[in-house]
């Protein structure tokens, strides 16, 4: 592990391998950057990679900043201070952080991957989202963590110790990142940030509901790829397939990063 001084931040990372384009893994709310272990392992032998802890998350430091642009903010200062160069962006869930950072940063972007966001999933979620905030401003905000889990992020007929180490990680964070990241993702509105991006661009569905048909009128550039069945953790679950699909995605976005220098 390496850390980097940001905006009054200890940020975690890291970092193996090298080959361009370099890869820099996001993880999603409540996540780390050992959600991403296995896609650092494989492609660390072909290109640069980077994985970081958000602020308040894993082992970097709880500090203010919990907002949508606070985050991608960060993302921005790590990629400099790394001199990353334009990356391709791989986000887990959390998907209004790159949305944002792809929008406001375009130098620093080569390409964008969303794993499983709930990307413009609609009123219903929101609603249920609000009352998720709710449940975790709450004194039953464990529970309302559990209900939520067992709703949209564990796949079917997980074994329990699995559950439970899952859960172990969620409570590691502090409630009061668990509560302000979550208000700050609902306050966060997609659509502009979308409608911004131009860059090469992978959503890659699991669980979470998403209006792929309003994505593509905001992001006609957008591919669509499934990994279904398997939890919303899918890089972690199905590792092999996300790899894959990740991979092809690189190899068609390296030859434009070649042509544009």
């Amino acid at each position: 592990m390496a850390t980097l001084q940001i905006d009054g931040a200890t940020l975690a990372y890291e970092e193996a391998g090298a080959g361009a384009p370099p890869l820099l893994f996001v993880h999603g709310w409540a996540g780390n950057r050992g959600h991403f272990a296995p896609q650092v392992a494989h492609f660390a032998g072909t290109h640069r990679v980077v994985a970081i802890d958000r602020r308040g998350h894993g082992e970097s430091s709880p500090a203010p900043g919990y907002s949508i642009a606070g985050f991608a903010d960060d993302l921005a200062a790590v990629c400099r201070e790394l001199g990353l160069g334009r990356a391709v962006v791989v986000q887990h869930s959390y998907d209004r952080v790159a949305y944002d950072f792809a929008a406001r940063y375009p130098e620093l972007v080569r390409a964008l991957v969303v794993l499983d966001g709930p990307t413009l999933a609609g009123p219903g979620f929101d609603a249920a989202a609000h009352q998720f905030l709710d449940g975790l401003e709450s004194e039953h905000w464990q529970a309302a963590i559990l209900g939520f889990a067992d709703q949209l992020v564990f796949p079917a007929g997980m074994p329990e110790a699995a559950k439970e180490g899952a859960l172990a990680e969620i409570f590691a964070v502090p409630r009061d990142v668990l509560a302000a990241t979550w208000r700050a993702f609902l306050a966060f509105d997609a659509e502009p940030a979308l409608a911004a991006i131009g860059c090469p661009f992978l959503y890659v569905g699991g669980t979470m509901p998403a209006d792929i048909d309003r994505l593509r009128e905001l992001c006609p550039q957008v591919e669509v790829a499934e990994v279904r069945g398997r939890g919303h953790f899918i890089q972690l679950t199905d590792p092999a397939t996300v790899n894959e699909i990740l991979a092809g995605f690189v190899a068609r976005v390296a030859p434009a990063m070649t042509s544009a220098r």
